[in-house]
């Protein structure tokens, strides 16, 4: 989801939360973002992404988010942190807020706890994930569910505050979250 969507991204993105800034195969976040006019990064406690590298900029997502980055990016991206936040409504406003166009978010739907020490706390249904998007005001382009079967299954929102920007993009969902619902497993 994050290769197909990308290359539309020609603005300033953020990797909200961003830990070390890569997927499960050890690629950086950063570089599927290829096109974006600017790339910056998020974290919390201690604003490290790992390998020792500081994050642009200190958020703490259960706060209202610093005013010189509201509106800021073009793309606010967050790749699974919602579910390790408590307060999830105060987060997603957090990030909505940052956003002067688009959000890009994706979230497990099915996967193991991880424990109370990592503060694991959420798995957002597509009925609740479409909620959060519709009271920030964004409209969902694309919903996508992980490959069935898998260990883990995760959900991908893309999502806009200028819907008509979007229109004839290729980006349209194909249901797959409508399946999920039906048949989780």
């Amino acid at each position: 989801e994050i290769a197909l969507i990308a290359p539309h991204i020609t603005g300033d993105v953020v990797n909200v939360s961003a830990w070390e800034d890569q997927d499960k195969e050890g690629r950086n976040y950063r570089e599927y973002f290829s096109d974006a006019a600017s790339y910056e990064t998020t974290n919390f406690e201690g604003g490290f992404r790992g390998q020792g590298v500081p994050a642009d900029h200190l958020v703490d997502l259960q706060s209202p988010a610093p005013d010189k980055l509201v509106g800021r990016y073009d793309l606010v991206f967050n790749h699974t942190t919602l579910e390790h936040i408590f307060d999830i409504h105060q987060a997603f406003r957090t990030m909505a807020s940052m956003s002067r166009d688009a959000m890009l978010i994706i979230v497990p739907f099915m996967q193991h706890m991880h424990g109370p020490e990592d503060g694991d706390f959420w798995r957002p249904s597509p009925y609740a994930m479409r909620r959060l998007h519709q009271s920030a005001g964004l409209t969902v382009i694309r919903e996508a569910a992980g490959p069935k079967g898998a260990k883990v299954r995760y959900i991908s929102y893309f999502s806009t505050k200028k819907p008509e920007r979007w229109k004839g993009a290729g980006l349209e969902s194909e249901g797959d979250c409508e399946a999920i619902l039906r048949d989780p497993l």
